[in-house]
Protein backbone atom coordinates (compact mmCIF):
# COMPACT_ATOMS: atom_id res chain seq x y z
CA UNK A 1 0.00 0.00 0.00
CA UNK A 2 3.06 2.43 0.71
CA UNK A 3 4.15 2.12 -2.53
CA UNK A 4 0.89 2.89 -4.42
CA UNK A 5 0.53 5.80 -2.40
CA UNK A 6 3.72 7.26 -3.35
CA UNK A 7 2.84 6.70 -6.85
CA UNK A 8 -0.28 8.57 -6.47
CA UNK A 9 1.35 11.19 -4.48
CA UNK A 10 4.14 11.43 -7.47
CA UNK A 11 1.01 11.72 -9.82
CA UNK A 12 -0.36 14.56 -8.31
CA UNK A 13 2.39 16.59 -8.24
CA UNK A 14 2.72 16.18 -11.72
CA UNK A 15 -0.44 16.78 -12.36
CA UNK A 16 -1.15 19.77 -10.14
CA UNK A 17 2.21 21.41 -11.68
CA UNK A 18 0.93 21.10 -14.84
CA UNK A 19 -2.93 23.08 -14.16
CA UNK A 20 -0.49 25.76 -12.57
CA UNK A 21 2.14 25.99 -15.25
CA UNK A 22 -1.01 26.11 -17.50
CA UNK A 23 -3.40 28.82 -15.21
CA UNK A 24 0.06 30.40 -14.94
CA UNK A 25 0.64 31.05 -18.68
CA UNK A 26 -3.40 32.02 -19.38
CA UNK A 27 -2.63 34.77 -16.99
CA UNK A 28 0.48 36.25 -18.31
CA UNK A 29 -1.53 35.78 -21.58
CA UNK A 30 -4.22 37.90 -20.68
CA UNK A 31 -1.52 40.43 -19.41
CA UNK A 32 0.05 40.72 -23.01
CA UNK A 33 -3.27 41.13 -24.28
CA UNK A 34 -4.48 43.84 -21.83
CA UNK A 35 -0.99 45.35 -22.48
CA UNK A 36 -1.31 45.66 -25.71
CA UNK A 37 -0.20 48.99 -27.05
CA UNK A 38 0.05 50.73 -30.57
CA UNK A 39 -0.48 48.37 -34.00
CA UNK A 40 1.79 46.18 -34.05
CA UNK A 41 3.72 46.79 -31.02
CA UNK A 42 3.72 45.22 -27.50
CA UNK A 43 3.04 47.67 -24.87
CA UNK A 44 4.07 47.37 -21.17
CA UNK A 45 4.25 44.64 -19.35
CA UNK A 46 4.92 42.98 -16.20
CA UNK A 47 9.42 43.17 -15.15
CA UNK A 48 9.25 39.76 -14.61
CA UNK A 49 7.47 38.82 -17.59
CA UNK A 50 9.65 35.74 -19.58
CA UNK A 51 6.41 33.74 -22.23
CA UNK A 52 7.23 34.01 -25.54
CA UNK A 53 4.07 35.25 -27.05
CA UNK A 54 2.46 36.90 -30.26
CA UNK A 55 -1.13 38.66 -30.15
CA UNK A 56 -2.71 38.20 -33.62
CA UNK A 57 -5.48 41.34 -33.72
CA UNK A 58 -8.39 41.00 -35.97
CA UNK A 59 -10.36 43.71 -37.85
CA UNK A 60 -13.76 43.71 -38.30
CA UNK A 61 -12.85 43.48 -42.26
CA UNK A 62 -10.63 40.12 -41.16
CA UNK A 63 -7.35 41.80 -41.65
CA UNK A 64 -4.65 40.40 -39.10
CA UNK A 65 -2.28 42.48 -37.79
CA UNK A 66 0.27 40.55 -35.50
CA UNK A 67 2.23 41.83 -32.40
CA UNK A 68 5.49 40.04 -32.56
CA UNK A 69 6.68 39.58 -28.27
CA UNK A 70 9.59 38.19 -27.42
CA UNK A 71 10.78 34.88 -28.32
CA UNK A 72 9.04 34.61 -31.88
CA UNK A 73 9.95 35.97 -35.41
CA UNK A 74 7.35 37.50 -37.45
CA UNK A 75 5.65 34.59 -40.27
CA UNK A 76 3.44 34.96 -43.30
CA UNK A 77 -0.07 36.08 -43.32
CA UNK A 78 -0.88 32.94 -44.88
CA UNK A 79 0.84 31.27 -41.92
CA UNK A 80 -1.16 33.27 -39.42
CA UNK A 81 -4.26 32.61 -40.99
CA UNK A 82 -4.06 29.14 -41.15
CA UNK A 83 -3.21 29.21 -37.16
CA UNK A 84 -5.93 31.46 -36.78
CA UNK A 85 -8.49 28.79 -38.91
CA UNK A 86 -6.98 26.04 -36.47
CA UNK A 87 -7.57 28.66 -32.72
CA UNK A 88 -11.59 29.41 -34.58
CA UNK A 89 -12.19 25.45 -35.29
CA UNK A 90 -11.61 24.73 -31.34
CA UNK A 91 -14.53 26.65 -30.94
CA UNK A 92 -13.20 27.40 -27.11
CA UNK A 93 -11.75 30.74 -25.53
CA UNK A 94 -8.43 28.95 -24.82
CA UNK A 95 -7.10 25.94 -26.06
CA UNK A 96 -3.59 24.15 -27.27
CA UNK A 97 -2.43 23.98 -30.62
CA UNK A 98 -0.70 21.20 -30.71
CA UNK A 99 0.80 20.63 -33.92
CA UNK A 100 2.44 24.34 -33.45
CA UNK A 101 3.07 24.05 -29.52
CA UNK A 102 1.25 26.64 -28.91
CA UNK A 103 -1.37 28.02 -26.30
CA UNK A 104 -4.04 30.08 -27.51
CA UNK A 105 -6.11 32.59 -25.84
CA UNK A 106 -9.23 35.07 -27.29
CA UNK A 107 -9.84 37.92 -26.37
CA UNK A 108 -12.76 39.71 -27.46
CA UNK A 109 -13.24 43.63 -27.53
CA UNK A 110 -13.51 46.50 -30.21
CA UNK A 111 -11.02 44.16 -32.09
CA UNK A 112 -10.79 40.38 -32.02
CA UNK A 113 -7.17 39.00 -30.46
CA UNK A 114 -6.14 36.07 -30.47
CA UNK A 115 -3.32 35.80 -28.15
CA UNK A 116 -1.12 32.79 -28.60
CA UNK A 117 2.18 31.43 -26.31
CA UNK A 118 4.93 29.13 -26.80
CA UNK A 119 4.39 26.15 -24.53
CA UNK A 120 7.64 23.92 -25.76
CA UNK A 121 9.18 24.45 -22.31
CA UNK A 122 6.45 24.29 -20.56
CA UNK A 123 5.98 20.82 -22.07
CA UNK A 124 9.85 20.24 -21.74
CA UNK A 125 9.59 20.53 -17.95
CA UNK A 126 6.56 18.43 -17.52
CA UNK A 127 8.28 15.65 -19.22
CA UNK A 128 11.20 16.31 -17.14
CA UNK A 129 9.15 15.88 -13.49
CA UNK A 130 7.37 12.66 -15.06
CA UNK A 131 10.35 11.55 -15.99
CA UNK A 132 12.20 12.09 -12.32
CA UNK A 133 8.62 10.91 -10.20
CA UNK A 134 8.89 7.57 -12.11
CA UNK A 135 12.53 7.32 -11.27
CA UNK A 136 11.32 8.20 -7.60
CA UNK A 137 8.70 5.80 -7.70
CA UNK A 138 10.83 3.00 -8.94
CA UNK A 139 13.49 3.47 -6.97
CA UNK A 140 11.22 3.57 -4.10
CA UNK A 141 9.81 -0.11 -5.27
CA UNK A 142 13.77 -1.13 -5.21
CA UNK A 143 14.45 -0.06 -1.82
CA UNK A 144 11.51 -0.32 -0.25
Amino acid sequence: MEKSGLCVILGLVVHFTRIGMEAESIRNMQAAAAALGPPGRPGELPENFRLPYFIVRISREGRLFAAWGPGFQEVSEENLRTLVGHALQEEAPTGVLAAWQLRFLWVEGPERRLVCADIAQERAALVQLAHTCLLAGAAAAVCG
